[in-house]
């Protein structure tokens, strides 16, 4: 689950083994909008890799303000899996935007990740080795 004390837009990526495909799980395909408010929670299926043969990251971008490039991506995502094309364009996306400065910390829930970062966007990574 995923909670931000701030309204903005919220993007989950499954990324697969090879860093070839990319699969948004959040918001689902058909949403009008990744618009979600402050203290909302969501929830998100990160096992179910259909579509994947095996995910090794789970990409999450948060932004304060609308940003068109990550929205041509959710709008590129047919029933949730980005094409080819748009995926290599996502990766240098995600990998450009990488904000390693976010700090990270283990939260009171086992399994829990809390990111602090300022600014307008958060581009985070995380490593789940591969589900399958």
């Amino acid at each position: 689950a995923v909670v931000s004390d701030t309204p903005g837009d919220l993007y989950i990526l499954k990324e697969s083994e090879d860093g070839s495909a990319f699969q948004l799980i959040y918001p689902s395909p058909g949403s009008p909008s990744a618009a979600v408010a402050a203290e909302k929670t969501v929830g998100t299926a990160l096992a179910d890799a259909e579509g994947l043969p095996s995910v090794k990251a789970v990409w999450l971008v948060w932004t304060g303000v609308k940003n068109e490039e990550i929205e041509s991506f959710r709008k590129a995502a047919a029933g949730g899996a980005i094409p080819v094309e748009e995926s290599r364009q996502l990766k240098h996306f995600l990998e450009r935007n990488r904000d390693l400065r976010v700090e990270t910390a283990g939260g009171e829930t086992a399994g829990q990740t809390v990111l602090n970062g300022a600014g307008d966007r958060i581009v985070h990574r995380i490593d789940v080795g591969v589900l399958r």
